[in-house]
């Protein structure tokens, strides 16, 4: 499972983005795209003035996919690398800590869909 976060482009649908940000932030590309879930945000203090999502509200949305190849990789100002886990060793990063029902519910859709 990877966590991959950006903006949509003009012109681009959300699957669009979805499969370039993963790709420019990992060197990963995938298979089918599984719409997961989404999560809204609510900023309720005065926009920051470097914010760069939608204000108030924004959405991330989470897909699910398998990884066909994984191509070269460096980092850059947005990424320090790029880590494969096992999925008992994922629930040591702190992000799936935060968020373990929904890290188990993705893994629970992954097997279904094996």
């Amino acid at each position: 499972m990877g966590y991959s976060r950006g903006h949509i482009e003009p012109g681009e649908t959300p699957e669009e983005a979805a499969r370039r940000e993963l790709f420019e932030e990992t060197g990963a590309r995938v298979g089918p795209l599984q719409l997961f879930g989404y999560q809204r945000l609510r900023l309720l203090g005065p926009r920051p003035a470097t914010y760069t999502y939608p204000y108030p509200d924004s959405y991330q949305v989470f897909y699910l996919a398998r990884i066909i190849t994984l191509e070269d990789f460096s980092s850059t100002f947005e990424t320090h690398g790029r880590g494969l886990f096992a999925p008992d060793d994922a629930c040591q990063l702190a992000w799936v800590r935060r968020n373990l029902d929904f890290y188990e519910a993705a893994l629970q859709a992954l097997q279904q869909g094996s």
